[in-house]
C-alpha cells in the first residue's frame, strides 16, 4: 500500500517534467560577454557590454548590446542579431561586496533572456556574474530557466 503514493508522486513529477522540459536538469547554457566597460559617471557607474548566446531549446541564438547605470534597474538591451523573432534581453548591474575579498566592492551583472514562441509559450532564462574591473570578456551561466505554456 505504501508503494501507491510513491508511484503517484513519481508519475506526477514525470508528467511535470514532460510538460515543462526546462524544469528538468538543463544542460549548461552560457552566454558570452565582450566589450565590457564599467566607468564612474557623474552620479553612478555606467556600464556597457555586448552579450551573445547560442540557440538553446526554444530560445533562438541572439546578440545584444547593453548599456545603463548601476542605479537604473533592469534595462532592455538593443538586439543586434537579425532573427525574425529575437528574444528580449535585459540587464542590470549593481555594486556588491566581493565574495572573495570582503574589503572590496565589485560589479555584479544580471541578465535576463525572454522569448515567446509561436505557440505562446514564454521562456525565461536568467544569470549573473561577479566581475572584476579588468576583464573585457567573460561568460555568464544561465542558471534559472522557466517555461510557461
Amino acid at each position: 500500500m505504501q508503494l501507491l503514493p510513491l508511484a503517484l508522486t513519481a508519475a506526477t513529477l514525470l508528467t511535470h517534467a514532460l510538460a515543462n522540459p526546462l524544469a528538468a536538469a538543463a544542460p549548461a547554457y552560457k552566454w558570452s560577454v565582450t566589450k565590457w566597460s564599467f566607468t564612474r559617471g557623474q552620479a553612478a557607474y555606467d556600464y556597457s557590454f555586448t552579450i551573445s548566446g547560442a540557440a538553446h531549446g526554444a530560445i533562438p541564438a541572439f546578440k545584444a548590446s547593453c548599456t545603463g547605470t548601476q542605479t537604473g534597474g533592469f534595462r532592455d538591451c538593443t538586439i543586434l542579431s537579425d532573427n525574425p523573432v529575437p528574444p528580449t534581453v535585459s540587464a542590470n548591474v549593481n555594486i556588491v561586496q566581493d565574495p572573495e575579498n570582503p574589503n572590496d566592492n565589485i560589479p555584479r551583472v544580471f541578465v535576463r533572456v525572454e522569448f515567446v514562441d509561436d505557440e505562446d509559450c514564454r521562456y525565461n532564462d536568467a544569470g549573473n556574474h561577479y566581475v572584476s574591473l579588468a576583464p573585457k570578456r567573460f561568460k555568464i551561466d544561465a542558471k534559472k530557466s522557466t517555461a510557461i505554456c
